[in-house]
């Protein structure tokens, strides 16, 4: 009976102590000026956003942690470790990159290691082949494509065995404070047993990410949406697993993914969108496209509430009037009169399905090749399947205009695109007046010439001329000119200034072919055609209104001449009867031609239009 009342004693006393920890642990909530719930979490303070993300039970872990201010907006569970699948490749990077600081190893420095290759899909005979990167490559396909099998060798190069690196990455934890932290394995891959599953919490992975930052290197591989590196001296392709880097170019740059079975799909994301540092972190979602839209709608609900754009706009207007739109800002009848609908440009994007190029995917879209190589950055002709392609149409839009600046048919300067004419001929030149002032931006972090482009709609060559750059290279706080006196505008052209001509469609050619090479409009094309598709076949005669402005007068007299390069299969009598009153004596004449059936493709002929 006493040993009974010994163990009812203890029962009571082990319990009075964990309620006396537990409300030590969370001594504070205190209430801060902005009336949030505020309390520390280890090192962090934090202000808890209750309503930042409506979709938290969906997720078992999560933080968004703000950088310019050092606290915690929002967290679930941060303080409680859970399986963390490839986001563990994120302290094999943090480990290696301070090897290289140390002068252990060097970017350059080569990982050989040997594979068995099966010799064919049916064949059950294999040999070994040496695989080669450098430490720079190697580290990339581990970051970006989350490569299982790199990570191991990266842990082989720079700790000599997978145990003794994973050793490593225990003790550098320990080091940054960590304390549920624990790896087993440098890839993140499941063991035998899950309760030796490499495991983290959120406050923990913020340690790391925020550590991961300080070297700008790790930080340029992982906002890569896509990249090359060399495996043995060939290009090998390679697509980052956070589509956030893809979708939110220049926006989103980091951090990592991972998935298995028992972590579900976890993400840590960093962004610079709105000049504001932000690191979330979320952990056991329930999909790959719900780690990547929580992430985003964590984000863009904090920046609501903050007053900026969400991920992926150009301006606070845009913000206001969504939320006006989706009625979380109510206004009154007064102000209701400043909303107007102007034509604008849309923003859209396109994903790479196999077996596409940018001339088939230009024509779908209805631009040319030209524009939409521009609005992705692309210079050569690369793309990927699964690649997402911005690109812009033509669209109305609700805009708050308090000050009446705008009409009804105001356009929007998103971006520089193609515009469309109404009538089967060119419109006649209107120049557009512009500010006596000079407009000036001020260039903000991470800022390129394109972006900055986009955003007033005018091309790259104008801001590198109207401010004398020599190159793209421009730094944050920098002022550049971006409008004013010295910009003007025009759209179409009228019929005296421009050259009918008679285009035969080639083998292989579409409609952005055509577009490009006569600096016309694709939709200008179908209209003074009369096509309802961009389809066209082979043989077709398309007519073309081309500008008249690019071509050179000849010295002889007032007629005008185009140049023509001869593609293979072309004759003389092929390439007259594009032109308009051409005919093959003439290009013969003027290219002192003796023998029509001697022309090489690649020849560049002279073709006096009338």
């Amino acid at each position: 009976m006493q040993s009974t009342r010994n163990w009812y004693f203890i029962v009571i006393l082990l319990f009075a102590v964990n309620t006396v920890y537990a409300q030590e642990k969370t001594q504070y909530p205190l209430t801060s000026s902005l009336g949030l719930e505020t309390y520390q979490l280890g090192d962090f303070v934090v202000e808890q956003h209750p309503n930042l993300l409506p979709s938290q039970n969906s997720i078992r872990a999560g933080l968004l942690y703000d950088a310019e201010k050092g606290v915690i907006v929002w967290e679930k569970n941060a303080e409680n470790a859970y399986p963390m699948a490839s986001i563990t490749k994120m302290m094999v990077a943090l480990i290696a990159v301070e090897d290289v600081y140390d002068g252990k190893h060097d970017w350059n420095s080569e990982i050989t290691y040997s594979v068995r290759v099966r010799k064919s899909r049916r064949s059950r005979r294999y040999y070994t082949v040496n695989v080669t990167y450098t430490l720079k490559d190697i580290l990339t396909s581990v970051l970006v494509s989350s490569n299982n099998h790199n990570s191991e060798q990266l842990a082989k190069f720079l700790g000599g065995s997978v145990s003794n690196f994973v050793i490593r990455m225990n003790r550098k934890a320990k080091e940054l404070g960590m304390n549920s932290t624990f790896y087993s394995n440098p890839s993140g891959l499941p063991e035998k047993y899950s309760a030796n599953d490499n495991r983290s919490s959120p406050h923990d992975l913020l340690i790391l990410a925020l550590e991961t930052m300080k070297y700008e290197e790790l930080m340029d591989i992982t906002s890569r949406g896509y990249t090359t590196v060399q495996r043995s001296n060939r290009d090998q392709k390679l697509k980052n697993t956070n589509r956030l880097t893809i979708d939110y170019k220049g926006e989103v740059d980091g951090m990592k993914t991972g998935y298995t079975r028992n972590a579900k799909y976890c993400l840590v994301a960093s962004s610079t969108a709105n000049d504001k540092r932000l690191i979330s972190i979320v952990l056991g979602a329930p999909s790959v496209t719900a780690r990547h839209d929580i992430t985003a709608e964590m984000k863009n609900n904090y920046f609501f509430e903050l007053g900026l754009c969400q991920l992926g706009e150009y301006s606070v207007n845009d913000a206001y009037v969504r939320a006006v739109n989706k009625g979380i800002v109510k206004i009154s009848e007064e102000e209701s009169k400043y909303f107007k609908v102007v034509k604008t440009q849309v923003k859209k994007t396109y994903t790479v399905r196999r077996g596409q190029n940018l001339s088939i995917i230009a024509d779908r879209l209805g631009v040319g090749l030209s524009t939409l190589k521009r609005w992705n950055g692309i210079s050569g002709s690369r793309i990927y399947p699964g690649q997402r392609l911005k690109y812009y149409s033509t669209g109305y839009t609700k805009v708050y205009d308090p000050d009446g600046k705008l009409d009804n048919t105001s356009k929007i300067p998103v971006l520089a695109a193609k515009a469309s004419t109404n009538k089967s001929t060119p419109k006649k030149a209107v120049v557009k007046k512009t500010p006596a002032k000079k407009v000036y931006h001020t260039v903000r972090k991470n800022q390129t010439l394109s972006h900055i482009a986009e955003q007033y709609g005018i091309s790259v060559k104008d801001i590198m001329r109207w401010n004398g750059l020599s190159n793209s290279n421009i730094w944050t706080g920098q002022k550049l000119v971006v409008g004013g006196r010295s910009v003007s505008s025009s759209s179409g052209g009228s019929k005296s200034k421009s050259s009918l001509i008679t285009h035969k469609v080639r083998s292989g050619e579409t409609l952005s072919h055509i577009s490009d090479r006569y600096n016309v409009y694709i939709k200008d094309i179908k209209q003074w055609n009369n096509l309802r598709s961009n389809t066209i076949k082979v043989g077709q005669k398309i007519k073309v209104y081309a500008p008249k402005a690019s071509i050179p007068k000849s010295q002889s007299g007032g007629d005008q001449k185009v140049y023509y390069v001869v593609q293979k299969g072309d004759t003389i009598w092929d390439i007259a009867q594009m032109y308009d009153g051409v005919s093959v004596s003439d290009i013969l004449n003027e290219n002192n031609i003796s023998n029509s059936k001697r022309i090489n493709p690649g020849t560049k002929l002279r073709i006096p239009v009338k």
